[in-house]
């Protein structure tokens, strides 16, 4: 039984930035115009959006259907990619007007990698698939 690895948390795959790398991650989530993702009590459907802007300390989103209703002062989770690396936002959807923010000074947490693979799949092993 010593053998046996610990079991993880969830959240030990989780890794919370600081306010300067949070800064640099969503503006390059900007500059490459990098697809957000989040879901809000008015709509059903999973809102995808890109960072139109940094104005007065908010994040200015551009959604990609702007009839698409959101919920202002919604707690959401945010996903989004840069590269292969998956990154989230965990904030409150504010409204002025027609756009769509958040605070700049949220945090963003990372998603970290398995430095492994789960199980080690022998080059030699035999596999089949069939169509059902």
């Amino acid at each position: 039984m010593a053998d046996e690895k610990q079991a993880r948390s969830v959240t030990d795959f989780l890794n919370e930035l600081n306010a300067a790398d949070s800064l640099t991650v969503l503006q390059n989530a900007y500059n490459q115009k990098s697809s957000l993702f989040f879901k809000t009590s008015a709509s059903e459907k999973i809102i995808s959006c890109i960072i139109d802007s940094f104005i007065d300390k908010k994040v200015i989103l551009k959604l990609d259907h702007p009839a698409t209703p959101v919920a202002a002062d919604a707690q959401v989770s945010i996903k989004f990619n840069i590269g292969t690396e998956v990154f989230f936002v965990k904030t409150e959807i504010k409204k002025q007007g027609s756009l769509a923010y958040f605070d700049i000074e949220t945090k963003v947490i990372q998603l970290k990698r398995r430095k492994e693979p789960r199980y080690f799949i022998p080059k030699k092993w035999v596999q089949s698939a069939t169509a059902i």
